[in-house]
């Protein structure tokens, strides 16, 4: 098996795409984020109609932060419209008083006013080693203070049944007001 960096960038628009193959990233970096469809999205770019039926092991060598996705590991000011996992998320961080390993069946991290829509997870997010382990059916963690948003439109049916593992309880940042599909 041959490692391979991939330096983060702005990921423009992805629509109608499937992976089956697992991916597995093993990396020192100080954060690093792994996805069945792409490892981060940003940029105010759209995901959408994309499928992913491959596993997903993110390993943090060294480092603070690390993020798994069954879609992506980190979405940042961006937005998923659809998207299916159905492959399972495993992220490993290290051991050390303020590292993070975020798990989500779609998402591992959401932030800076990310939406996530119509997305439907079948598979199991698990992290462990960090500090701070935040698992959830469909984002591990997700900074609602700052307006990113998990819709109720999304379906979980893997585990955990929790859909944000930072939520304070099974409700917490799913946005329940009306709005439109694109």
């Amino acid at each position: 098996s041959t490692n391979r960096t991939i330096e983060p960038s702005i990921v423009g628009s992805i629509v109608d795409c499937k992976n089956i193959g697992d991916v597995i990233v093993e990396t020192p970096h100080i954060e690093a984020a792994a996805g069945g469809i792409v490892g981060r999205h940003s940029g105010g770019s759209t995901i959408k109609h994309v499928t992913n039926k491959g596993n997903v092991k993110a390993v943090l060598t060294s480092g603070t932060n690390i993020y798994g996705g069954g879609i992506t590991g980190q979405v940042d000011g961006a937005t998923i419209h659809s998207g299916e996992n159905h492959g399972d998320v495993n992220v490993i961080g290290v051991s050390g008083e303020e590292t993070n390993a975020m798990s989500g069946g779609i998402v591992g991290y959401a932030i800076n006013d990310s939406e996530i829509h119509q997305a439907t997870n079948s598979g199991v997010a698990t992290g462990s080693m960090a500090a701070n382990c935040f698992n959830g059916g469909i984002v591990g963690y997700s900074k609602s203070d700052d307006g990113s948003v998990v819709y109720d439109c999304c379906s979980n049916e893997g585990l955990p049944a929790k859909w944000v593992g930072n939520a304070t309880d099974e409700n917490d940042f799913i946005d329940k007001t009306e709005h439109t599909h694109e």
